[in-house]
């Protein structure tokens, strides 16, 4: 049985059972579309204070109560990002791709990307905010859509 790139799921950042991959004029709002630039805005805004709320109010109730706040956060923040982390990795959705309704897939597999790759995708994000901030606004102009880590590890966020 041949095993092609279509045969294991969806082609290229494609839904499965595509034909074609998703393209810049793919603006259906179909699973398998590229996502566009405001949801995954806002996708990162609402991973960001998952994490965040939660991580102030075990600093503050921690300074007040335990003289450990600094700590206390620290170690909910880790704990949050993991589990964002792992989630994107695992489904291709974090908390605020799933509210936003938006998927990271491998470009090649149209598949979540794994636990590990995530990682690599979380850190690499760094390069998008260097220099201000253009890796984040370079979806804006882009073919298919991607951040600057987007390209590095070949992943597409595409509707789900």
């Amino acid at each position: 049985m041949d095993h092609t790139r279509e045969s294991r799921g969806a082609p290229r950042g494609g839904r499965p059972g595509s034909s074609s991959p998703a393209t810049e004029s793919d603006d259906s709002g179909r699973p398998g579309a590229l996502a566009a630039w405001g949801p995954r805005v806002c996708a990162k805004l609402v991973d960001t204070l998952v994490v965040a709320v939660p991580s102030f109010l075990c600093y503050f109730l921690g300074e007040l109560f335990l003289d450990a706040g600094a700590w206390i956060s620290t170690v909910v923040s880790m704990i949050g990002w993991l589990w964002v982390i792992y989630e994107m990795g695992t489904t291709g959705q974090s908390v605020g791709k799933r509210r936003m309704d938006i998927r990271l897939v491998g470009e090649l597999t149209g598949r979540p990307v794994g636990f590990g790759r995530a990682v690599v995708y979380e850190v690499a994000q760094i390069l998008d905010a260097l220099p201000l901030g253009v890796g984040y606004l370079w979806p804006l102009i882009d073919k298919k859509r991607q951040t600057f880590s987007d390209k590095m590890l070949h992943t597409l966020a595409v509707r789900a």
